[in-house]
């Protein structure tokens, strides 16, 4: 796998799909990758992280955060794979001039796209898989089965639902292949041959970068073409980065990590103040519990966003008792799969709640597993 090769997969996935449509681009890439060898498909993860570290600049953060992308070192590590999902042309302009992001049509488009980094690892193990039969008789046979199902299922859904109900063989085939085909070990293991990353390094624009540390105020001055275009979103950003934090009497909660940053966050007026006080005082334990694990994951910086994550809190589901990744992987063989409890042996049960997590993303908040709103997608296996 070259450089070449790299960008005509991304390429390619970028004109055929809807940008806008993510689920659409994933499914893409995913079929895309599962048909080159294992040993390309990690040359192309290898390739994609080497580009996503390049692009790592603070003038493309600000670019980020003036585009209205969320700026967390996450949120501009999801930004910085959507850059690289929308091709060479415009990865390469970016690098050079981030604000050429701004003849960019992203209308309807969300501008941080975590699991675009996460589609080779599902195919790596899964080519992996088709290549090596040591898995053995009865993985290899179960595949079979799954494969064949999927198509009957396909072809007529009724029929399809009674052999295979949805999601048990994703669950099964997943966790199996993953924990044995672990694409982060080989990378870890692995590196580019010297020749490759010779070419990658290549391309890259040697230039200056604008000092850390730039505030959203700063925005329009580092960033003046992509601020006019964005600038509704911009000024609301303005606007909060100048008020002052108000001093407020918040109503007590049960845990003190989260009254104190609630404490802390910046509000635009006094009717902000009073409604974040109210709806706290509204929260039950199962409410703390979700809004943790909400605030972990999105890093929000003002009262504005907390409310805006408190209105999806309803639509969260909290998993008692699932603290980990294997009581999450049990969880899955328990709850959500038909998998034969004579085949539980065979399965990683920490790879299979990574694999959960993957799907339905949430996080782990003490002994608990708070499933986030995206996640009633159901998972689907394609072979």
């Amino acid at each position: 796998m070259d450089k070449e090769q790299f960008w005509n997969i991304v390429n390619e996935v970028h004109s055929s799909t809807d940008p806008r449509n993510q689920k659409e681009v994933l499914a893409a890439l995913r079929n895309r990758l599962r048909n080159l060898p294992s040993e390309e498909i990690l040359e192309w993860k290898q390739i994609f992280s080497f580009y996503q570290d390049a692009a790592r600049r603070n003038d493309l953060w600000a670019a980020s955060a003036a585009m209205g992308a969320h700026s967390s070192d996450d949120g501009f590590m999801d930004f910085r794979s959507w850059l690289i999902s929308q091709g060479h042309d415009v990865y390469m302009s970016a690098l050079e001039d981030p604000e050429s992001l701004v003849s960019v049509d992203t209308d309807g488009q969300e501008l941080n796209f975590e699991d675009y980094a996460y589609v080779p690892y599902r195919a790596y193990a899964e080519r992996r898989a088709y290549e090596e039969m040591s898995v053995g008789d009865i993985l290899a046979s179960y595949i079979k089965w799954a494969a064949t199902n999927e198509q009957q299922k396909q072809n007529d859904p009724a029929a399809g639902e009674k052999v295979m109900p949805q999601k048990s063989t994703d669950f099964f085939v997943q966790s199996a292949m993953l924990g044995k085909y672990d694409l982060y070990d080989e990378m870890e293991r692995r590196e580019l041959p010297d020749d490759v990353l010779r070419s990658l390094k290549e391309d890259i624009p040697q230039r200056g970068d604008i000092a850390d540390g730039w505030q959203y105020e700063d925005l329009p001055r580092i960033m003046p073409k992509l601020s006019q275009r964005f600038q509704e979103k911009l000024e609301r950003i303005e606007q909060r980065a100048k008020e002052n934090t108000v001093p407020t009497q918040r109503r007590e909660l049960k845990d003190k990590t989260l009254r104190r940053f609630l404490g802390t966050l910046p509000c635009t007026s006094q009717a902000e103040v009073n409604l974040l006080s109210d709806r706290m005082a509204e929260m039950t334990e199962q409410d703390e519990t979700i809004l943790s694990a909400m605030i972990e994951q999105h890093d929000p910086r003002t009262a504005e966003r907390v409310l805006e994550l408190m209105d999806d809190m309803k639509n969260c589901e909290v998993l008692a008792g699932v603290g980990n990744y294997k009581a999450l992987g049990e969880y899955c063989v328990a709850q959500e799969t038909n998998v034969p409890r004579e085949l539980c042996e065979y399965l990683d049960l920490e790879a299979l709640g990574k694999h959960y997590q993957e799907e339905y993303p949430g996080a782990f908040i003490g002994n608990d597993y708070v499933q986030f709103p995206q996640m009633s997608q159901g998972m689907e296996m394609k072979m």
